[in-house]
């Protein structure tokens, strides 16, 4: 393999001249690293800076952006759909006025956990907890299909908009599935009595189910109360 031999008084004539390591190493027929290496090895600087102006080039895509924007599309899709970052997009729109949407999808009361005042707020964090991570600072959270429901009744709990809540024959589907996983590491159902019980709110039969659930200790017990339902 033939060495490249580099000529000091050339290269700095080079660099003089404006050029920049990138254009020095398509001229000699080497990589922009060994130009780098060779001008840091003796004390040389390229003079010329690449730095692109994003600003000026987003100019010509404002009002498309703008456009884009306003018809649904978000920072990160119309950045990917010009070929700008996502922080660029959302700079312009700001710079230009725009009213940024929301990335949240529901509406939710944000004051909720302020005073940890009952037993619903506790029964929420610490389902949070066990099943959950914080990772910069978004909460995320490793569950079954099957406890959708408790997902809907956090929902509930948080006033959050698009909820519908389930009618009773679907609530006590969730109630028997959550039971029967729940036995698959348990003995029986008493340490999940209290649990039970949040399937029951709003129900118009709550009150006598409730007295009965927290009584319930099998799966067979379980399902019994349910039909009387």
């Amino acid at each position: 393999m033939r060495r490249l031999v580099l000529n000091l008084e050339d290269i700095t004539q080079k660099i003089n001249n404006g050029q920049s390591a990138y254009s020095i190493s398509k001229e000699l027929g080497c990589t922009k690293n060994a130009i780098l290496t060779y001008l840091k090895k003796n004390n040389l600087k390229s003079q010329h800076k690449c730095k692109v102006n994003y600003n000026n080039l987003m100019k010509d895509h404002k009002d498309e952006i703008i456009t884009l924007y306003n018809s649904g599309m978000n920072g990160n899709q119309i950045a990917k759909k010009l070929n700008f970052s996502d922080g660029h997009i959302m700079a312009l729109l700001r710079k230009h006025n725009v009213d940024i949407r929301s990335k949240n999808l529901y509406t939710v009361d944000e004051t909720y956990f302020e005073q940890i005042d009952n037993e619903e707020k506790a029964y929420i964090l610490g389902w949070w907890y066990s099943d959950g991570n914080v990772c910069d600072s978004k909460l995320r959270l490793c569950i079954q299909q099957e406890d959708e429901e408790i997902v809907q009744q956090i929902k509930d709990c948080l006033k959050t908009e698009n909820y519908n809540q389930p009618d009773w024959p679907e609530v006590k589907k969730f109630i028997l599935q959550h039971a029967q996983l729940f036995l698959k590491n348990n003995t029986n159902l008493i340490p999940l009595r209290q649990h039970l019980l949040y399937y029951i709110k709003n129900q118009p039969h709550a009150k006598q189910l409730r007295q009965k659930l927290i009584e319930v200790k099998t799966l067979t017990q379980l399902k019994n109360i349910l039909k009387q339902k």
